[in-house]
Order: C-alpha cells, then structure tokens, then sequence
C-alpha cells in the first residue's frame, strides 16, 4: 500500500481518517496508534458519512477521494488489528470527492481534556507534512496540493480522552461551521 500511495500520480496520499457530514469533510491526520479509526467509528455511529480511516486521497485542488473499507480497529493491548465493517454501525460510504472543511490533529490520551486551538493554515501544512506519504519524491505536487487544500479549511488542535465526546464536538462544528468545543 506505501508503494501505491508514494507513487500515486492522481492523488496526495496522507495517513488519516476521513469522515463527511452533508458535504462537508473532516481530516483527521496522525500516526499509527494515535486512535484515528476509534474516532472514525465513533463519528460514523453518530451518523457521519465514512471515507477513510487510514488513507486520505486528496486530488490537485485538494478535494478528498473515498477510501472505504472496513475499519481496522486495534484491540486493547494487542498490536493487530481486526476489521470492523461498516454495517455494524449502520455507517454508510460516501462517494464522491468533496473539499476539506475542518482538518483536527487529535491523539487519544487516557484522561486528556478536549480543548481544541486553533491552527494557522501555515502550521497545518508543515504538519499535514509529516503525514503524506509521497512528500520525499514529489515534495512540490505534495505541497501544491496541501496548500490548495488548507485554503478553505480551519484547522484545530486537541488531545483527547474518551472519542465519544471529540465526535459530537466535531459533528457540532461541521453542521455549523463553527469551532469545537
């Protein structure tokens, strides 16, 4: 899959989840183990629109792509990951490209308090940076791309405890377009 995404002529592909609500897509960037697919689940469980939970494919105008498939969730303490289908969280697959609205870097901490800051769209590139996987071979498309994709998104930072409150949090913030809180 590193192959594909570094050589990918189509697409900026970056490590992390995707999820939609009405036509607006919310970027969770981060590393393995950092509790993406938890959130992922979680936001689908609450009715948003799946795209991804481990891949995010942007195009040159900085739209997201689908990538469905199940969900590969890890188990408590144990490094595998198991696949968790998308119909048993009544969750449904979006389809169509759409443009990045909020992009959120968030990592689970036991006990973390959520308190989301805002992020300037400089700082959210050269952090969104460090989780593209083709950045080495094509840094200028990879940054191109980033930066078309920032354009029309706000960007916040937050530890996290518990995912369930993080998503209602972020579903708030994209039916309103406001900050979450």
């Amino acid at each position: 899959m590193i192959h594909v995404a570094e050589h990918a002529p189509e697409y900026v592909f970056l490590h992390a989840g995707v999820v939609a609500w009405e036509d607006r897509a919310l970027l969770l960037p981060g590393q393995s183990h950092a509790g993406k697919s938890t959130l992922v689940a979680e936001l689908v469980r609450a009715g948003a629109t799946y795209y991804s939970d481990e891949f995010a494919l942007l195009d040159s105008e900085g739209k997201v792509h689908p990538f469905t498939r199940d969900i590969r969730m890890r188990r408590p303490g144990a490094p595998d990951q198991v696949p968790l289908p998308l119909a048993q969280l009544d969750g449904r697959a979006g389809t169509n490209p759409l443009p990045i609205s909020m992009v959120v870097f968030t990592e689970f901490t036991d006990s973390a308090e959520w308190a989301p800051q805002a992020v300037t769209p400089g700082q959210a590139v050269l952090e969104l940076l460090l989780h593209s996987t083709p950045v080495q071979r094509t840094p200028a498309r990879t940054l191109a791309t980033l930066s078309a994709m920032v354009r029309n998104a706000r960007a916040w930072r937050s530890q996290r405890g518990e995912a369930a409150g993080a998503a209602r949090s972020l579903l708030a913030a994209l039916a309103t377009g406001g900050q979450p809180v």
